[in-house]
């Protein structure tokens, strides 16, 4: 019998504020955990739950927060839910001036 995987809670933390050396490194742990267990990947090729906002939300963003546009002490974060927009990107410049 397979193991069941509940994706909320292999994804707890998909939401939180990263700089994009820490956006490489989830993503790097993700997709190393995904691809080397049969569950998870079978799970992250239906593209069901928290896998499909980690493939079409978080992914996008990552790769943003690995351009030139980002600088590396930025903080990136994607929000789930039904709202206008989907990621927030704090600039240094603008939230280091407010205290």
């Amino acid at each position: 019998m397979a193991e069941k995987i509940n994706s909320k809670e292999f994804f707890k933390d998909l939401d939180e504020f990263r700089t994009p050396q820490q956006m490489r490194t989830y993503f790097e742990n993700k997709k190393t955990e995904i691809t080397s267990n049969k569950v998870l990947n079978d799970l992250a090729r239906l593209k069901t739950g928290r896998y499909k906002e980690f493939l079409e939300e978080f992914y996008p963003l990552y790769l943003f927060s690995q351009s030139k546009y980002v600088p590396e002490n930025a903080l990136v974060r994607i929000l789930l839910g039904n709202q206008s927009f989907d990621a927030i990107v704090k600039f240094p410049y603008l939230w280091s001036s407010r205290a």
